[in-house]
């Protein structure tokens, strides 16, 4: 993860000023795809990092994911899914996300815009987000940030009668629920 390339957004910031991380066993980056006739398959990202820096001059954020640390509840399936076919793991372990702009939205809810970076593709992201206080931790929040992507921007296609069937989705929802702690 790069904190170089991060990006101050200078509108009003998502939190109180300071740094805040992620708190991993607090957290949880997941995702759905649907499945034609197999229902949604929910999965989980295990290992990741990320921090959002607040200061006068408005807010910045950014984090990272490692890609074998793929959750779907399938030891076969994740093996698959790290394979060369598709996220290639080995060769692009992380998945990193920099915020470039972070601005109000209605009802006290939060839009992130960014660019996501998977397999060395990069496209913008947009990220809905609401925050919510931890009862009793001034210094924590809960962070829902809900946001969609296609997989074929990012390459992250396998066989080519799965996706004419469309068999899988190409809409993959994200759905990252963070716990963050503001650094002493």
């Amino acid at each position: 993860m790069s904190t170089d390339t991060t990006a101050r957004s200078p509108q009003t910031a998502i939190l109180p000023a300071g740094r805040w991380q992620v708190v991993r066993s607090r957290s949880r980056v997941g995702f759905e795809v649907h499945r034609r006739g197999a229902g949604t398959l929910h999965g989980a990202f295990t290992a990741f990092e990320g921090e959002i820096d607040v200061d006068a001059g408005g807010a910045a954020a950014h984090g990272s994911v490692r890609v074998d640390s793929v959750d779907t509840g399938l030891a076969e399936r994740d093996e698959h899914l790290c394979a060369a076919s598709f996220f290639a793991a080995e060769r692009h372990p992380f998945m990193t996300f920099v915020a470039t702009r972070i601005v109000p939205a209605d009802g006290g809810a939060w839009a992130i815009d960014g660019e996501l970076t998977i397999r060395d593709v990069t496209r913008p992201l947009h990220l809905d987000v609401h925050v919510d206080d931890v009862a009793g931790h001034e210094d924590r929040r809960r962070l829902r940030l809900r946001g969609e992507l296609d997989r074929r921007d990012y390459g992250l296609t396998w066989n080519r009668v799965i996706e004419m069937t469309g068999a899988v989705a190409m809409q993959v929802r994200l759905e990252l629920d963070l716990e963050v702690e503001r650094q002493a």
